[in-house]
């Protein structure tokens, strides 16, 4: 099993985005994005602080996880403008921040104007190339659980940047057991699925 991990700073419902029919990650984590294939594992730890929608979040814990998620499609970003499944995401449909915001044109997307991101997100979000859509997602919000060392997916050094790693079956099916065990023992956990009230960014 591969497993890409990052930093989650922003968890308003944009990157990623909750809204039905699946979630997806289409802002932010440009290298997650570009490179993560079906099968692959995505997981995200905590910043410090985190934006949640009570507020900001101290998470001083640099291993607790905020969510992850098995990727089941990687969308090119034209596409998922095109992809009818996906039009309950773009701006004006969505019932908080929506995360289809990028149309095609000749040879390049364009930003349609929305409440998620703006213009200086734009190099980011398009970097990534594509849309992330996942059906087998664990939530955990601030409630936190951290990560056992022993897993060995813990990002070491002063800046915990994306990273990508490999790990056996074993292992993975122990950690699945653990993202099951953590969500059950967290109890009902709300998603971040909240109208706008001004721009976000998520990194």
């Amino acid at each position: 099993m591969i497993v890409w991990t990052y930093v989650i700073t922003h968890d308003l419902g944009g990157a990623p985005n909750f809204e039905s029919p699946a979630t997806t990650l289409t802002l932010c984590a440009p290298r997650v994005r570009r490179q993560a294939r079906p099968g692959n594992l995505v997981l995200a730890f905590n910043g410090n602080p985190v934006q949640g929608v009570s507020g900001r979040e101290r998470h001083p814990e640099r291993h607790s996880v905020r969510w992850a998620g098995i990727v089941e499609e990687a969308i090119p970003l034209a596409n998922y403008w095109n992809d009818p499944r996906f039009e309950g995401k773009k701006p004006g449909r969505s019932r908080g921040y929506p995360d289809n915001i990028y149309r095609p044109v000749i040879d390049d997307l364009e930003q349609v104007p929305n409440p998620t991101h703006g213009p200086q997100n734009m190099k980011t979000d398009i970097g990534g190339a594509m849309s992330l859509v996942f059906q087998t997602v664990w939530y955990y919000g601030p409630t936190a659980p951290i990560l056992p060392e022993h897993f060995s997916l813990r990002m070491n050094g002063g800046r915990r940047t994306n990273l990508c790693w490999e790990i056996n079956e074993p292992t993975w099916h122990e950690l699945r057991l653990w993202l099951d065990d953590a969500k059950t023992g967290q109890g009902h956990v709300s998603l971040p699925i909240v109208a706008p009230a001004q721009g976000s960014r998520c990194a």
